[in-house]
């Protein structure tokens, strides 16, 4: 049996993209939003406002973030359902 000459061969994408971000509909399909990402949108700017009363200066992305994790840990799981 005769090997078929693959050296003119050019390697293309495929016309469909079967990645895992779409649907069967090819539709864009968002990943799931934690409730804590809720909870952080929702009291991002109250925190940085607190925090840059009591400081005076403009708060850091770190001293928030921290801030917002302490807020979220001192919830009870009822009030993190909400």
């Amino acid at each position: 049996m005769v090997k078929e000459d693959r050296s003119s061969w050019v390697a293309v994408q495929p016309d469909n993209d079967s990645s895992a971000s779409t649907s069967l509909s090819g539709s864009f399909v968002a990943p799931a939003v934690s409730a804590y990402t809720f909870f952080q949108r929702e009291q991002t700017s109250v925190i940085k406002n607190e925090l840059n009363r009591q400081s005076g200066t403009p708060t850091d992305v770190g001293s928030l973030t921290r801030a917002v994790s302490q807020k979220w840990q001192g919830l009870t799981p009822y009030e993190r359902d909400e």
